[in-house]
């Protein structure tokens, strides 16, 4: 039997165990080799008998060509399958149950995660400190924080809104018979008081007016109550105070020390501690 024949002989061969799905290895090549005495059909008479691993050793290179080329046989183009591609992680699965079958789907899950708190201080002393991201720290030497916008119209004339921290265990002192309403604000479950009269007084001046207002606020950071106090003029405009409540409802806090706070907060321009 020719080379030319004993290749194509094991080609063939190698497509049969493919369409049977039968695995296929270098022996079973090398042992169907050893079986082919004549190709059926082609009149030929038979060779004569030979042990099976008794191959001449032309006919070896065919069986090595055809044992190099197995994986290209086993598909119909005789093109080499292609490299499985390397798998990107993906952030999350789900997998979904139905009567019949389970699919597991790749989805997408968006980054919740919260801005860290920084080491932010409070606004400077001058009334034209930009806008931006604040904070305020418990500490010894800060036990209160404290800012307003002071706004002049017409000249000559002010108002002002001040807000002052503290970190403390009633923040509705002073006022017994007080009853807060449970309200969330920055996402906290917190109380407010409004009007609020009590012994926090932490306003460095009062106008000379008179009539302010302030709204008390009790917010939770962990296992510790950030009070937060809102005072307005009686000329303070709607705007203007819904402008100032929008800062409450920036903060963002966490527990600093042993029994302190560090908040941050976003400030529009104008607030300052002068």
């Amino acid at each position: 039997m020719s080379v030319d024949h004993l290749d194509r002989e094991l080609r063939e061969y190698c497509r049969e165990m493919d369409a049977r799905q039968e695995s296929l290895t270098f022996n079973d090549i090398l042992e169907r080799a050893g079986d082919l005495q004549v190709i059926p059909g082609r009149g030929r008479r038979q060779a004569p008998p030979r042990p099976r691993w008794v191959i001449a050793p032309i006919a070896v290179l065919a069986i090595v060509a055809v044992a190099i080329g197995i994986r290209a046989l086993t598909s119909e183009d005789g093109a080499e399958p292609a490299a499985t591609p390397t798998t990107t992680p993906v952030l999350a699965t789900t997998t979904t149950s139905r009567p019949d079958s389970a699919t597991t789907t790749t989805t997408s899950v968006p980054d919740t995660t919260v801005d860290a708190i920084r080491d932010l201080g409070l606004p400077g002393p001058t009334s034209h400190e930009p806008a931006g991201d604040y904070g305020w720290t418990t500490s010894p030497g800060r036990l209160r924080g404290w800012l307003h916008r002071v706004i002049e119209d017409p000249p000559g004339v002010t108002r002002q809104t001040q807000l002052a921290f503290v970190v403390s265990d009633d923040c509705f002192t002073g006022v017994p018979a007080a009853e807060p309403r449970a309200l969330t604000v920055a996402g906290l479950d917190g109380f407010y008081l409004e009007p609020y009269d009590g012994e926090h007084n932490y306003w460095s001046r009062s106008h000379p007016g008179g009539g302010e207002t302030t709204g008390a606020y009790a917010l939770p950071i962990a296992d510790r109550t950030l009070c937060v106090y809102l005072r307005w003029d009686k000329a303070t405009t709607p705007d203007e105070l819904n402008s100032a409540r929008e800062v409450v409802e920036s903060i963002r806090g966490e527990p600093y020390g042993n029994a302190g706070v560090r908040i941050n907060f976003t400030l529009p321009a104008g607030w300052d501690t002068g």
